[in-house]
Formats: C-alpha cells, structure tokens, sequence
C-alpha cells in the first residue's frame, strides 16, 4: 500500500447524531414506562420503543463507507457490499454517493446528497430583501469530498486488489435486530387480545 493513502471512513453525521439521542431517549422513556406502566399496555409501548430502536439502528446508526486496501465496503442498512479497487469504474454523486462496477451500482446511504442550502443560517424560508441575493452554498459538500476522495484511493490502489468481483451479502445484525423487535412487538400485541 502507498505511503501517502489514508484509509477513511464516512458515516451520515446528522442521521448518527438522531439515531444515539433517539437511543437515550428510548432508554430513558422505556425505563419509565417499564417502571411506572401498568398491565399488559406496558410491554406493548416497550416493544414499539424497542421496535423502532431497531429501525433506528438499522437506518441511522449502521450505514458507512469504508475503504480498505482491498476495496470499499459499503454498509447499507439490510445488505452489505464490498467493491474491490480493481471493479470500480466511477464514483458519482446523485441524491447519494453511487459508485459504478461492471456488476452494475452501488448506492451509499451514508452518504446522502442533499439539496443546496442557504449561505446562513435560519435563512431558509424567511423573507430576504430583494436588495441582498442569497448565496447558496454546494449540495452536501461532504458527500462531493467523500466521492472525491474515493475517486483518488481508487487510483492509488487499484493496482494491488486481486479480485474485481463484487460481492454482496444481508447484513445479518440488521436483520436479526429487526426480527426480535417483530417478534417482541407481536407478543406484546398478542397479551392485549387474552
């Protein structure tokens, strides 16, 4: 591996941060429930704060773009991808970070593209006087740095991946997270019928 290539990580910032308070929230909101509910309503409002700590997890918390010397591996919320240097062709930057392999594409959900944003904050949505135009600034520039920057890893270590084939798999946590929660939310339902 050359010298000068630093392996990096990316991860949505703004649904990571939700996704631990949502976390404390539920902690705190499950304990008072379980501690202070009453009969059987108590372990159905548990298990919807646990259901969607699932979903939570799943969809804020799991995502992330990662490089590795072999390729990118791609955590998606229900399938994992890894994209060996050798099979990309193209990184580009739609409403998420797609990146192109002769098996077809790869969206990164960790990597979300938004609209552009106002140059100032609270600007959105208020009256600005025509006299002063409002700058808008990049979409997401963190996602245009991010395909950049895998743009650059790809060509330095494209030449030391053996393998071009891109291999794909369910990502097992997710699903098993998402199947106790089911579970756990139709038992709950199940005590209210007796």
């Amino acid at each position: 591996m050359p010298a000068e290539v630093t392996l990096r990580a990316y991860r949505a910032g703004r649904a990571r941060e939700f996704g631990v308070v949502w976390l404390a929230l539920a902690v705190l909101f499950g304990q008072d429930e379980l501690r202070r509910g009453h009969g059987s309503a108590r372990w159905v409002v548990s298990a919807v704060i646990a259901a969607t700590c699932a979903a939570v997890y799943c969809w804020a918390l799991r995502p992330q773009v990662a490089e590795e010397v072999l390729g990118v591996q791609v955590r998606n919320p229900l399938r994992t991808v890894m994209v060996p240097w050798v099979g990309l062709r193209d990184v580009t930057v739609s409403d998420v970070v797609v990146l192109h392999t002769e098996a077809g594409q790869v969206r990164c959900y960790a990597l979300p593209h938004g609209r552009p944003r106002p140059d100032r904050p609270g600007a959105a949505g208020m009256l600005v006087p025509a006299t002063r135009p409002q700058r808008l600034r990049p979409a997401s520039s963190v996602a245009e740095e991010a395909a950049a920057a895998l743009r650059s890893s790809h060509q330095n270590l494209r030449s030391g991946a053996a393998q071009a084939q891109v291999v794909t798999g369910w990502a097992t946590d997710s699903l098993v997270v998402l199947a106790v929660a089911g579970v756990g939310l139709l038992a709950s339902l199940a005590t209210l019928v007796h």
